[in-house]
C-alpha cells in the first residue's frame, strides 16, 4: 500500500495540468537573468558583523555588562598604538598624541602614565642635585634634625651611585606584570599601547591617527569583519569556480553546448536565493554561501537524475521528490533555529532546493513531453 501510495504521489505530480512547461522554464530563465543583473548592478547584501553568528541571552549580556561595568575601567575591544624607532621619538609621539587627547577631553592610559622618557629622568637626577649634592638641602635639613651622619652619607652614596641609571620601559613592564601589555619591542622598533578609558568618543583621535604615521588606530571587531568578509569573498570566488568546473565537466560529457542551458536551475536558484534572504532580514554572511554549494549539489543531482531517464518515469521521479523532501524537512527545520549560524545554512537550503525543485519538475514535464 506505501508503494502504491509512493507512485500514485509521483503520478500527481507528474501529470500536474502544467500547460507550455517550457515557457514556464523561460519565465524562471528570465527571473534569474533579471536577478543576476540586479546583483551586478547594486552587488549581494552581506554582512560581515561577527555578532550575526552567535544570539546570546538578554540575561547572561547584563550580567556582562554589569561585570564589566564593575570590573573594568578601560576599552577592550579599541585601542591605539604608537610606534618610533627610538625609545625618545616615540615618547614625542606620546607626548603629541596626550596633547591632542587632552584638547578632545579624552582620557589615554600608556606607559607615559607609569614612567617618564629618559630625557625627562635625566633632567629629574639633575634637579634632585640640589638635594643631595655635597652641600645640599638634604644633608642640612637632615643634619638640623639629628639624622646619624651613617645615614646621611649612605643617602648621599645612594644619589651618587644612580648616576646615568634609567629605567627603561621594558624593565619597568617586567618588574610591574600585572600591567596591561602597553609597552612592546621587536628589534630596533618600539611600540606602546595606548588604552581609551571606558566610554571615552575617541572619533576624533580614530581620524587624527590616519594622518599620523606613527600612530595607528586598532579595533578588534574590525579586524573580524575584515577576515570574515575576506572569507566571504573568497567563498564567492570558490562558489563561480564550482560552476565553472561543473559546466565544464557537463560539457566534457555531453559534447554539446546546448546541455550547458541545464546548469541555469542550480544557478537561478541561487541567484534568487541571494535576492530573496536579505529582503527577509538575512543579509548573505559566509555560511549562506556554504549552503549554497550543498544548493548546486542538489541541483545538478535532480538534473542528472532527469536528463538521463530513458524509461521509468514513475520511479525517477519519486527518486527526486523523496531526495527533495528529504532535504526541505532536515535544513527546513534547521532554518526554524535559534543560532543564527545554523538558521543561515538551513533558510539557505530550504530556498535554493526549493527552486531546484520547482523548476526540475517543469523540466521533468518537458522531458516527458519530449518522449511521448
Amino acid at each position: 500500500s506505501d508503494k502504491k501510495l509512493n507512485t500514485s504521489f509521483a503520478l500527481f505530480i507528474l501529470r500536474l495540468k502544467m500547460s507550455q512547461p517550457e515557457r514556464k522554464l523561460l519565465y524562471l530563465a528570465l527571473v534569474s537573468i533579471a536577478g543576476l543583473g540586479y546583483l551586478m548592478l547594486f552587488g549581494i547584501r552581506g554582512s560581515d558583523d561577527p555578532r550575526l553568528f552567535f544570539e546570546p541571552s538578554e540575561h547572561l549580556l547584563k550580567q556582562e555588562s554589569k561585570i564589566a561595568e564593575y570590573s573594568a575601567s578601560f576599552e577592550t575591544n579599541e585601542f591605539l598604538v604608537v610606534k618610533g624607532n627610538s625609545v625618545a621619538e616615540l615618547y614625542d609621539s606620546l607626548e603629541e598624541l596626550y596633547y591632542y587627547a587632552n584638547a578632545t577631553n579624552v582620557q589615554l592610559f600608556s606607559i607615559a602614565d607609569w614612567l617618564p622618557s629618559p630625557h625627562v629622568q635625566h633632567e629629574n637626577y639633575r634637579l634632585q642635585g640640589k638635594l643631595y649634592g655635597a652641600d645640599g638641602a638634604a644633608k642640612q635639613i637632615f643634619t638640623s634634625l639629628g639624622v646619624p651622619a651613617s645615614k646621611i652619607d649612605s643617602a648621599l652614596t645612594g644619589y651618587l651611585n644612580q648616576r646615568d641609571q634609567i629605567l627603561s620601559p621594558a624593565e619597568l613592564q617586567e618588574k610591574l606584570p600585572w600591567l596591561p601589555p602597553i609597552w612592546h619591542e621587536y628589534g630596533d622598533k618600539y611600540f606602546a599601547n595606548v588604552i581609551f578609558m571606558k566610554g571615552a568618543k575617541v572619533s576624533g583621535l580614530k581620524e587624527w591617527s590616519k594622518g599620523n604615521e606613527r600612530v595607528s588606530y586598532i579595533s578588534i571587531a574590525s579586524f573580524a569583519r575584515d577576515a570574515l568578509a575576506q572569507q566571504r569573498q573568497s567563498a564567492t570566488l570558490l562558489l563561480v569556480l564550482a560552476y565553472v568546473l561543473v559546466a565544464v565537466l557537463w560539457l566534457f560529457y555531453y559534447r554539446s553546448f546546448a546541455a550547458l542551458a541545464y546548469l541555469a536551475i542550480p544557478a537561478g536558484a541561487t541567484i534568487i536565493t541571494l535576492i530573496l534572504l536579505p529582503i527577509t532580514g538575512q543579509p548573505i554572511t559566509i555560511f549562506h554561501l556554504m549552503a549554497l554549494f550543498l544548493v548546486l549539489g542538489l541541483g545538478m543531482d535532480y538534473i542528472v537524475f532527469t536528463k538521463e531517464m530513458k524509461q521509468h518515469e514513475t520511479i525517477t521521479l519519486q527518486a527526486i521528490l523523496l531526495s527533495a523532501v528529504t532535504s526541505l524537512l532536515s535544513f527546513g527545520l534547521l532554518s526554524f533555529s535559534s543560532m543564527p549560524v545554523v538558521k543561515a545554512f538551513g533558510s539557505t537550503v530550504l530556498v535554493g532546493n526549493s527552486l531546484n525543485l520547482i523548476a526540475t519538475i517543469i523540466l521533468f514535464n518537458i522531458k516527458s513531453l519530449e518522449r511521448r
